[in-house]
């Protein structure tokens, strides 16, 4: 259970006989249904008719204002709707509490090898990911660590490639400590793992000194929908007791029906409206009725990135060198 900053300020500002300008979605994004059938924008309100005969269209016609918002206390009501209909006033709601060093608080209590993960915060909607109100790219900071040591007469000796595989681990369950907290504050999020190989614009952006590494973003905010949780694999193809199994045809079929037919069931694919191009000018034979998770996943990682030089070039400009892959670029600030 959690209750966002935006809605105690929505009540705090009510009570202070300032209401808020809102438009309730009561209707549309969510309502009530009386023991009789009826379908009401909420349980304070008439039947606007009955839930069977409602559609899509009906629903969608319910976005507008409603006329009583001004003195409205249904809480679940403005709960849904403030984040749908007054995303500045949210945005400054985020702002005034400083809902982000709690989320990056929650990371840092994450467990670490050697704290080598560190935050940097982008406040600016106009050009965030999904125009998200904040969005960290969390980083292996070799940087910081080098830094510590040197003031206790300490020489970097680890190799990189080690150093990475720890920061990785530090920066990721940071990362994901950071996504549960959000969500305890009501904050929806969604990794973008392209970070790697954009590092060098992003160290640009952000005036990284070398030896920090950008390992993934995470963009946050009040969720504009719930959708359902994603289908996983059966737990017997993914948690394994005593020793790694020999899988069989039917072990496989299972698991690969249970992801493809739930992302189809959601209608995943179809409502983003993607598929994974064919390279070489291979002809489409997959449809939104056909392409699932599977084919996804062939197509991503049996196309995507077979050489690893461009993300030896990325780590190369950042300093880091992988053992027997030393870039030529000198590495600095160890």
């Amino acid at each position: 259970m959690h209750t966002p900053y935006y809605l105690i300020h929505y009540y705090e500002e009510a009570l202070q006989g300032r209401p808020m300008d809102w438009t309730c979605q009561g209707g549309n994004k969510c309502f009530y249904v009386s023991p009789e059938g009826g379908f009401h924008y909420c349980y304070h309100v008439p039947a606007a008719g009955e839930l069977m005969a409602m559609d899509r269209d009906r629903i969608a016609g319910n976005r507008g204002k409603k006329g009583c918002e001004q003195r409205c206390g249904v809480d679940c009501v403005v709960h849904t709707s403030l984040p749908y209909s007054n995303l500045v006033t949210v945005a400054a709601v985020e702002a005034r509490h400083h809902l982000w060093e709690a989320v990056v608080r929650a990371g840092q209590q994450a467990p670490f090898a050697a704290q080598l993960g560190s935050f940097l915060l982008s406040r600016d909607r106009a050009t965030n990911a999904f125009h998200a109100p904040l969005l960290f790219t969390i980083c292996v900071d070799s940087h910081r660590l080098e830094v510590v040591m040197a003031r206790r007469g300490w020489k970097l000796a680890t190799n990189d490639l080690a150093l990475l595989l720890f920061g990785i681990q530090d920066a990721t369950l940071a990362a994901e400590n950071m996504v549960i907290a959000g969500e305890s504050l009501g904050l929806g999020s969604c990794f973008l793992g392209a970070a790697p190989f954009r590092a060098k614009e992003i160290a640009a952006e952000y005036g990284l000194p070398p030896r920090v590494f950008p390992i993934v973003q995470l963009s946050m905010g009040y969720p504009s929908e719930s959708p359902p949780p994603r289908p996983r694999y059966p737990l017997g193809f993914a948690l394994f007791e005593g020793r790694y199994p020999d899988f069989s045809e039917d072990d496989v079929a299972r698991a690969m029906s249970a992801m493809d037919d739930g992302y189809l069931a959601q209608e995943y694919y179809r409502r983003a409206n993607y598929m994974v191009p064919l390279e070489g000018g291979g002809a489409e034979s997959q449809t939104y009725d056909t392409y699932g998770w599977t084919e996804h996943m062939g197509r991503k990682w049996g196309q995507w990135y077979p050489s690893a030089a461009g993300l030896l070039e990325q780590l190369a400009a950042r300093g880091f060198r992988v053992p027997g892959h030393e870039a030529t670029e000198p590495k600095s600030g160890s």
